[in-house]
This record gives structure tokens, C-alpha cells and sequence, in this order.
């Protein structure tokens, strides 16, 4: 866990804070809904905690409910691990499941907070003005031409 959340989430999560990229779920390899997913997870969580830290049932409830409709918006994904491994197995995953979006919650909010705290952290640089065209290949990703095709 400390290896997937460290070494994994946060470098990842900081990597697209820096490049301005976070909230465009193409570059997160992700689906828009498992970002909500994750908020989700987190809130549901948070609601079950607070709810049980004041003695209140309605949050608990909320909670519980949220974290039952990522299970039922994964079904897919069960009903997988159910044919492979079998319908207890498929059981024992949802925890794990639920892990992994709360650590994935968890690793964006590390970022953030390490981007606050050190907002001059140097970006790469997007354009190289100087060369012979192979260092502007290397970081723009094309070549300029200054041929005229007639």
C-alpha cells in the first residue's frame, strides 16, 4: 500500500498537477466516472466516520449507501473475478476495491498539498529555442521545418 500510494499515486498525481493536466482523465488512463468514483469513496467514507464520531445514523447511512453504488457501478468488474476465481473471491475483492480509490483519492490530495507548499517547483521546459532542430524535435515531440513546400 505504501509502495502504490508513494511511489505510484503521488509522483503520478504531482507529474499531471505540474503539466496542468489533473482534471483531463485522458492522461489519468481513466474513465471520467472513476475520478467521481473516487470522490465518492472518499466522501462516503469521511460520512461513515462522521457520523459514527457524532452518533448519528443518517450519515452512516449515506455513506454506506455511496460506497454500495461504486459496488454496483463495478459489477462488471466482479462479475469477472467471479467467473475466474469464484463468487467469494469476487466478495473479497470489493474491500480492496474500495482501497484502491481512497488511495488514489489520498494521492492527489498529498499532491496538491505538496504543490502548495512548493509552487516554484520547476516545470519542464515546452520549447527549446536554440539548436539545430533535434533539440526542438526532442522537446516539442515534431520537427520544424523551414523548408517552403511550394
Amino acid at each position: 500500500l505504501r509502495t502504490d500510494l508513494f511511489d505510484r499515486g503521488v509522483p503520478w498525481a504531482r507529474l499531471l498537477l505540474e503539466r496542468r493536466r489533473l482534471a483531463d482523465a485522458a492522461h489519468l488512463n481513466l474513465k471520467g466516472g472513476e475520478q467521481v468514483k473516487v470522490g465518492v469513496v472518499v466522501a462516503a467514507l469521511l460520512a461513515v466516520l462522521g457520523g459514527t464520531v457524532i452518533g448519528s445514523a443518517w450519515p452512516v447511512l449515506g455513506g454506506v449507501l455511496g460506497l454500495a453504488g461504486v459496488v454496483v457501478s463495478n459489477h462488471a468488474l466482479f462479475r469477472w473475478f467471479a467467473r475466474l476465481r469464484g463468487p467469494w473471491f469476487a466478495v473479497a475483492v470489493i474491500p480492496w476495491n474500495l482501497l484502491y480509490y481512497l488511495l488514489g483519492g489520498v494521492a492527489v490530495a498529498i499532491a496538491v498539498l505538496i504543490q502548495f507548499r512548493s509552487p516554484s517547483t520547476p516545470r519542464p521546459p515546452r520549447f527549446i529555442a536554440q539548436g539545430n532542430g533535434a533539440d526542438q524535435q526532442l522537446a516539442t515531440g515534431y520537427q520544424q521545418s523551414s523548408e517552403v513546400v511550394p
